[in-house]
Order: C-alpha cells, then sequence, then structure tokens
C-alpha cells in the first residue's frame, strides 16, 4: 500500500505529497545488493531512506536528490494503482537497480 499527503491549499488547489523525500541534498549510501528481498521492501536506518520500489534513479545510485526524485514515486504509485502491479518487478536490490537505472 501507498500512503500519501493530500494538501488542499487556500486557493483550492489539491496537491499530493509526502513520498519519502524528506529534504535534498546527499543520498545516504544505498545499502547493499546482498541485502535479501527484505531490501527491496523496507527502509534499513542509516543505509536507505525510503522504499526502494518507489526510489527515483539517482537516489538508488546515492547521488544527490531533490524534488524530481518525488515525482518518479509519484509515478511509480500511479502505475501500480492504475494496473496492480510495480513498473519494475525485482526479486533483489540489485535487480531493482538494473531495471530503474
Amino acid at each position: 500500500m501507498t500512503v500519501c499527503t493530500c494538501l488542499v491549499g487556500d486557493d483550492g488547489r489539491t496537491r499530493v505529497g509526502d513520498f519519502g523525500l524528506a529534504h535534498a541534498g546527499p543520498a545516504p549510501a544505498p545499502i547493499s545488493a546482498d541485502a535479501g528481498d527484505e531490501g527491496i521492501l523496507s527502509t534499513r536506518t542509516g543505509t536507505l531512506v525510503g522504499t526502494p520500489r518507489y526510489m527515483a534513479p539517482e537516489q538508488l545510485a546515492g547521488e544527490p536528490i531533490d524534488a524530481r526524485a518525488d515525482q518518479f514515486g509519484l509515478g511509480v504509485a500511479l502505475f501500480e494503482a492504475l494496473f496492480h502491479r510495480f513498473p519494475f518487478e525485482a526479486h533483489d536490490l540489485a535487480g531493482l537497480r538494473a531495471l530503474v537505472l
């Protein structure tokens, strides 16, 4: 299940937010490729921030991230909502990275 925040501004416009990007800047070091299936599904404190299935290519590569990472996460969530599957199917983090990159 994907959880996001929907905000309604004073102007009446709705905005979707909170796809896991806490701040812009360098991403923490990615978890190792031998992390197993758990690495696809969960965050490991101090090593990876966010859910890998929703991570932008630059975030998976450990490069600096910005608001575009949220846009990528939104795209993945919308794909999942429309097709009831993830756009990049992999059994481990190394496979996910290869498909996304």
